[in-house]
């Protein structure tokens, strides 16, 4: 398609994402470049009947444009019909968010420029899989009902990077899901506010800065989990005290420049809580359409976020307090690897930001300074990475690597577990000892820093998937069987019941933080 074709004055902008699409990969295998072309048929047959344009699309991401509101709302009720018809292979479900705006753009050389694209970017962004977000602008051009279609607003949002709340709206179509978490975005106009009642145990929340809800439970502190919360534990009491809901899964959960982030892996949005308030931000990755984020690190006065931009690894390094864009920096061996999904591919320490390439099976070493980026090893097969005076450790389904941080020369390893190539493994650092984990395993392994064997062996839960050292303890996030498990200086073991699936944890801040995550092992 030309410039010349491109719809001018009032024009509504249609972005679309599938969400989840790592964990689709992961799941299908081959089987996932057939569903990609389902997709793409299915968008563009409906567009293309309702005289739209594809003005770009990457990966499994789409911006059409349309001369008339009304014609882009009928192609997205038709693509959301289609798509949930279809009968994906390997009972797969395939869920696509969508978001339209309508503005005046201007018409550059080679695109549509403005702010108009820009805003439409970030109310798609805001939607959640199956879901079709409209901003006011477009609310006001289309039909409040036609037959068992309709809109109703949602709320007020503050998109990132724009100062002026958008009103948004939601469509929705009849025989289709039309119940959500809040948009992800923040709320505008209101601050979250909790009354514990004791002779009730009933816990009310109002809408948070970022749309974050409080669930009422039976525990002393009347808090229950949902799936898709950020649970909160006293390390004092070992019980959960409060929950974030975020909308959405997430194993990738970080702690430093003074707030715990949790990435969002079927998004573009990092949400920042604040850990004396627990009230949350919600932050835009500014990477673009089509670019996959999967992992999080903080510290060194940044946000480092790992993406897959088409076939590119690369790192953004963002400030924490606005989420700006600071410097995008390449690694790798630009090839897309369906390992993602079990990785934990970040880790600072020793002054640098460590890496993981699992299309190269290596591990880079980038300066906070400079950017510069640089193979450090390969012939690894990593999962997850930890590091500390002078060292880097890496560690694979079967065992543990020890690596010099300057050189990369391979200073030893160990076995420590027998399991599937497949699976995640898991690794946190303290003065003493390595803790190390695998997904398939019930068990924590403190791993001597010189003989790099296994000392001591500790029952935790089902699936182990994040290991954390901090607030007196050694804590394990069990995403099999919805619990924390707490390893004391003794040796002892506690198990804190958390609810469906924890992925991710940290210890920081007072406080142990277990992001709601994916069922591993």
């Amino acid at each position: 398609m030309t410039v010349a074709e491109l719809p001018r004055g009032t024009v509504t902008f249609l972005f679309t994402d599938i969400e989840g699409s790592t964990r689709l990969l992961n799941q299908l295998g081959d089987g996932y470049s057939d569903v990609l072309d389902v997709h793409r048929r299915i968008l563009r047959e409906a567009v293309e009947a309702r005289d739209g344009r594809e003005v770009d699309t990457q990966g499994d991401s789409f911006f059409f444009a349309f001369a008339r509101a009304n014609a882009a709302l009928a192609a997205a009720v038709v693509a959301q019909r289609e798509l949930a018809a279809h009968e994906w292979p390997g009972a797969a479900v395939v869920r696509v968010r969508m978001g339209l705006h309508t503005a005046e753009p201007e018409v550059g050389p080679d695109r549509y420029v403005g702010l108009g694209v820009h805003r439409a970017a970030r109310i798609g962004a805001a939607a959640h899989g199956g879901q079709v977000l409209l901003s006011s602008a477009t609310r006001a051009l289309v039909d409040e009902r036609v037959g068992d279609v309709s809109v109703r607003a949602v709320g007020t949002y503050r998109l990132k990077d724009f100062d002026r709340p958008e009103p948004l709206y939601q469509l929705d179509i009849g025989g289709l899901q039309s119940k959500f978490p809040p948009p992800r975005a923040q709320a505008a106009g209101s601050r979250r506010k909790r009354l514990l009642l004791a002779a009730a145990g009933v816990l009310l929340a109002a809408i948070a800065a970022v749309a974050v809800f409080a669930f009422t439970g039976s525990d002393a502190k009347g808090v229950e989990v949902s799936p898709t919360s950020l649970a909160v534990i006293d390390p004092k009491s070992n019980k959960v005290e409060d929950a974030i809901d975020l909308g959405f899964r997430s194993n990738l959960i970080a702690a430093g420049e003074g707030y715990v982030w949790v990435l969002d892996p079927g998004g573009s949005t990092v949400w920042r809580v604040d850990p004396q308030s627990r009230e949350a931000k919600v932050i835009g990755v500014p990477a673009g359409v089509g670019v996959k984020p999967y992992g999080i690190a903080a510290g060194y006065g940044a946000v480092w976020v790992a993406v897959l931009r088409g076939s590119q690894e690369q790192v953004l390094e963002l400030g924490p307090q606005d989420g700006e864009l600071r410097r995008t920096i390449p690694y790798g061996d630009h090839d897309p690897s369906p390992l993602l999904f079990y990785l934990q591919p970040l880790a600072l320490g020793t002054g640098a930001v460590w890496a993981i390439d699992p299309a190269g099976n290596a591990v880079w070493r980038i300066q906070p300074r400079s950017g510069q980026a640089r193979k450090l090893a390969g012939g690894l097969n990593p999962r997850s990475l930890a590091a500390g005076d002078g060292t880097v450790w890496v560690a694979d389904p079967f065992g543990v690597t020890k690596l010099d941080a300057a050189t990369g020369i391979k200073l030893g390893s160990g076995s420590v577990a027998s399991q599937t190539y497949g699976e995640s493994a898991s690794l946190a650092l303290d003065r003493e000892a390595l803790w190390y984990a695998t997904s398939s395993r019930s068990a924590l392994a403190r791993v001597d820093m010189q003989s790099i064997a296994p000392t001591d062996t500790f029952p935790v839960g089902r699936g182990p998937t994040g290991i954390a050292v901090g607030e007196g303890a050694v804590w394990v996030a069990n995403s099999r069987d919805g619990t924390v498990s707490r390893i004391d200086p003794r040796g002892r073991v506690r198990t804190i019941e958390v609810g469906p699936a924890p992925g991710g944890v940290v210890a920081a801040f007072g406080a142990v933080w277990a992001s709601p995550g994916e069922h591993r092992g």
